[in-house]
């Protein structure tokens, strides 16, 4: 594997190295409600019932349908789900990084690295009712990256209202609407335009 690819890949492999004990926890708690006597989890064909059962979070509720289709009650899939957003999220954050001028690929990685292994992202990955968090921060930072990407190609009046105002769209779909306004943050990146090599 060269530099490049480690930089890259590291970080998320590190992200999951860290939550594999996660993947034995039972469900408890709000997972009682959420998963294991959610009705809408048991038909997946009544995908009208599975996007309405959680009004407020209709992706989450989505995404438990998934793995209930996969896994049934085991729990073993629903924090393996947790954890690959996860470390999805860490592959999205270092792309972001490493577009940000004055920062490297080695600079990127270190910081994605030490955001996989945070223990503020502990409740989200190993505790399966908290995935909303997870779920709202991949479309945050696909909306983040995009934006990002289409200022340093130069198309920013044709992209920068296409996927990353979707991405914010469906961030407000699996976290509580109220979230939504943070989508106003994308001219944060807006300011920054020096140009930085690609990974």
């Amino acid at each position: 594997m060269g530099t490049r690819a480690a930089l890259l890949l590291g970080p998320p492999l590190l992200a999951t190295a860290v939550y594999v004990g996660a993947f034995h926890n039972p469900f408890v708690y709000d997972d009682m409600r959420t998963v294991v006597e959610n009705p809408s989890l048991g038909d997946f064909s009544n995908f009208r019932f599975v996007l309405l059962y959680q009004p407020f979070r209709p992706l989450v509720n989505l995404s438990y349908a998934l793995d209930h289709w996969f896994w049934q009650l085991e729990p073993i899939g629903y924090p393996l789900t947790n954890t690959l957003l996860h470390s999805l999220n860490m592959l999205l954050f270092f792309l972001l990084c490493v577009r940000l001028p004055g920062t490297g690929r080695a600079v990127a990685a270190l910081a994605a690295a030490l955001f996989a292994v945070h223990p503020l992202a502990t409740e989200s990955v190993g505790y399966v009712s908290a995935r909303a968090g997870l779920l709202s921060a991949s479309f945050f930072l696909v909306s983040f990256v995009c934006f990002r990407g289409s200022l340093l190609d130069g198309k920013a009046a044709l992209r920068a209202r296409g996927s990353p105002s979707g991405s914010c769209a469906s961030a407000s779909l699996a976290r509580d609407p109220g979230y939504a306004p943070a989508c106003k943050n994308l001219d944060i990146l807006a300011t920054i335009e020096a140009p930085v090599s690609q990974p």
